[in-house]
């Protein structure tokens, strides 16, 4: 481990050290690398004796039900304007590293005031925390908090490894994504090795889709875009097809990493609608360009592979925004290939 991720850690540790009660929260419509951090870090702060609230803007999916079953997770939209606990000394914000993706509990979070500490392998945005511990190269935040137990040497129980488990096949969409490395792979193998479950796992993910969902890829890909030789790709889902479908804006994960398996596609980007607020845009890339670096621009975060961010704008502004930029991407390409004629501290 390099001596700059050692720091962070160390850093971290002294956190953890020097209180007693934690906030663990994450984006909204957390997913499988999200909740297994959060349920991985609860249970580890847990046994070294911590009281550990963990709250999300939004709810879970019901195929994360047996890993909420290791450890409760309290959401804003089950329980209404569920309070920051009084008790609280520290916000953890694991997955998340810019306030657009923190909805409602954006605000209650700035309101407390409360220290924050982000763990993250997306790039992070402004003034969101007061420790921020960012490695891009992590294939999942799950693989960060792995290291960061291996570094504390802590017990790693099945529970903790089931969870961790959990985020890492998430985020490599079952280490097939572009940023599953080698070391990745090691690191499922020593989770399994701890006691994951990889069949309860992978049945979970990849193996409990409903017919609502069906439709809904049915209806996005229906209106699916390509530009540039198949280069770029995109698509939009305005809020009248979730609606249609019987699905929520979370439904729409997973979509372009079933496209990114097309040989002709550098870059695809999904535009959702969430009604009355603005748009949800995700990116993904195999590599060629920095989707990241083009999130960070709109006032989002991610990697060069995947990013996202949330404008709150229209559909359609959101569109034009977007594209103007990933098109560009391209009109540089050629313009660069064209001769040129020679002429002679921290307060936690």
């Amino acid at each position: 481990m390099d001596a700059l991720r050692s720091q962070g850690w160390q850093a971290f540790h002294d956190v953890v050290e020097r209180h007693r009660d934690f906030l663990l929260t994450s984006h909204v419509f957390p997913e499988g690398d999200s909740i297994g951090s959060e349920i991985a870090l609860g249970l580890y702060l847990k046994d070294r004796g911590k009281r550990v609230r963990i709250l999300n803007p939004s709810a879970a999916r019901d195929c994360y039900s047996y890993l909420l079953n290791l450890y409760p997770v309290h959401d804003l939209g089950r329980n209404g304007s569920s309070p920051i606990p009084l008790e609280a000394q520290v916000v953890v914000a694991v997955d998340v590293g810019t306030w657009d993706y923190m909805g409602p509990l954006a605000e209650l979070l700035r309101n407390s005031r409360l220290p924050i500490v982000a763990i993250d392998h997306h790039h992070p945005g402004p003034n969101f925390s007061d420790l921020g511990i960012v490695d891009p190269s992590a294939s999942s935040t799950g693989e960060m908090i792995y290291q960061y137990l291996c570094w504390a040497g802590a017990t790693i129980t099945p529970e903790i490894a089931q969870a961790l488990y959990t985020s890492v096949m998430f985020d490599t969409w079952g280490l097939r994504l572009p940023q599953t490395a080698n070391s990745t792979v090691l690191v499922a193998a020593e989770l399994l090795r701890h006691g994951a479950d990889h069949a309860v796992v992978s049945r979970s993910i990849f193996q409990n889709e409903s017919y609502q969902r069906l439709h809904l890829y049915q209806r996005a890909l229906h209106g699916l875009h390509q530009e540039r030789g198949g280069r770029i790709a995109w698509l939009s889902i305005p809020n009248e097809v979730f609606v249609d479908t019987g699905t929520d804006i979370h439904d729409g994960d997973g979509i372009l990493d079933s496209l990114l398996p097309i040989a002709e596609i550098e870059v695809c980007v999904l535009f959702r609608e969430v009604a009355g607020l603005g748009c949800r845009v995700t990116f993904r890339s195999k590599g060629q360009h920095d989707v990241g670096a083009i999130a960070r621009q709109l006032g989002g975060g991610g990697r060069i592979t995947a990013a996202g961010v949330f404008l709150p704008i229209s559909l359609d502004e959101a569109q034009d925004i977007v594209l103007r930029i990933i098109r560009d991407l391209y009109t540089e390409t050629v313009a660069a290939c064209v001769p040129i004629s020679r002429t002679g501290s921290l307060r936690i």
